[in-house]
């Protein structure tokens, strides 16, 4: 089958494992969903937008035009027999430049707008987004939903129940596995968060959570620069100034930006992963954690809900709850077999359903179901 990967979102990075890429985003669901066709046997051509989309409402409908001029010129020369847009402005684009081959379009979306979360694009552009996904749910052929909080919001913009399908995202059970040895050397209690270091993120909540419990030391990774200039990093220094409010300082170590080859040793040199952003519609950080079967302490929202089992692979707490948070890492700390049984069960769990040639062949599957009809939608939808 030959395959057209369409992401304006994750761009050129995404082939150099740069950017989110760090962090499981949609860059790396897109390399490892690619790969992992490619290997059985398709072939899979990503098309990104060669510079960063820009942020103004003109400017952002001039971009995904270029875009969609762009996947035509390419598809008039090689036609594939599917698209697989992620995001909305990938959406955009392809249906259109789709519409005159009869190409089906399958959609990913990666979160809606209208997700419940901290916060979502702003002004024209946010009325742009939600006019283009309540046109994408009826446009696609198929939707992959990457979290079942996902397919209920895409059947609330009125997709056909038929046409979704829930797969979660993958994890690369071949780069992130267990530490040797079992439990990290002992030492002080260490928690860890890894991601973008933007309000709705919730690290924040992280750091407030320590003025809760004793003698746990926290270590943050992400950031726009590495870890000797870090606090150069205009979020790393609001989060900085925070803990030295709270008088937690001392026990917060900023690692900065962590080389997505690193990930797996960062993840396992703690004792838990938190992850606590006030929404999250991929959730492979918490996956990655339970791959390398460290125990893991995630907001409930998005995909952590079917990522993580609560009380079994790690623990849910509310979003914005930093006592919650603080509450379950004492519980941890406290019971060194609970953490065992954790990292165990994340690891089974793990390796059991979200491997990478699983998702691959789940997706393949979707394609394969996308008959004439379906295409037939995508034509005439938008």
């Amino acid at each position: 089958m030959k395959i057209a990967m369409v992401s304006m979102n994750a761009g050129p990075r995404a082939c150099l494992g740069l950017g989110d890429a760090e962090f499981g985003g949609q860059s790396v669901v897109i390399d490892c969903l690619s790969r992992a066709m490619s290997l059985a046997g398709h072939d899979v051509r990503v098309s990104t937008e060669r510079g960063s989309p820009q942020r103004g409402h003109v400017d952002l409908l001039a971009e995904i035009e270029l875009f969609r001029e762009r996947l035509l010129a390419e598809w008039t020369r090689d036609r594939p027999d599917v698209a697989h847009a992620h995001a909305w402005m990938s959406g955009k684009a392809a249906v259109a430049a789709a519409r005159p081959f009869g190409i089906p379009v399958v959609q990913t979306f990666h979160g809606l707008d209208r997700a419940p979360r901290g916060r979502g694009a702003a002004g024209e552009i946010a009325l742009v987004r939600r006019d283009e996904e309540g046109t994408l749910v009826r446009a696609a052929a198929r939707i992959v939903a990457a979290s079942s909080a996902e397919v209920f919001d895409v059947l609330k913009l009125g997709a056909n129940p038929r046409a979704i399908k829930f797969i979660p995202c993958g994890v690369d059970l071949e780069l992130f596995t267990p530490r040797t040895g079992g439990a990290r050397p002992h030492g002080a209690f260490r928690v860890a968060t890894l991601g973008r270091l933007v309000p709705d993120a919730g690290v924040a909540d992280v750091i407030e959570a320590l003025c809760h419990v004793d003698d746990v030391e926290l270590v943050i990774g992400g950031g726009s620069r590495g870890a000797g200039d870090i606090l150069a990093d205009p979020d790393a220094q609001v989060l900085a100034a925070l803990a030295l409010e709270r008088g937690v300082a001392a026990r917060v170590a900023f690692a900065g930006r962590v080389a997505r080859v690193d990930v797996a040793s960062f993840l396992r040199s703690v004792d838990v992963v938190v992850c606590a952003p006030w929404y999250d519609s991929i959730g492979t950080v918490a996956l990655e954690a339970m791959a390398c079967g460290v125990p893991v302490v995630v907001s409930a929202v998005g995909a952590h809900v079917d990522a993580v089992a609560d009380g079994l692979s790690g623990l849910h707490v509310p979003a914005q709850a930093p006592r919650q948070i603080a509450y379950a890492l004492a519980g941890l700390k406290a019971d060194a077999a609970l953490c065992g049984r954790f990292g165990r069960y994340g690891v089974e769990r793990t390796s059991g359903r979200y491997g990478w040639p699983r998702i691959a062949a789940e997706t393949l599957d979707v394609y394969a179901s996308v008959d004439e009809r379906a295409g037939h939608l995508s034509r005439s939808g938008a």
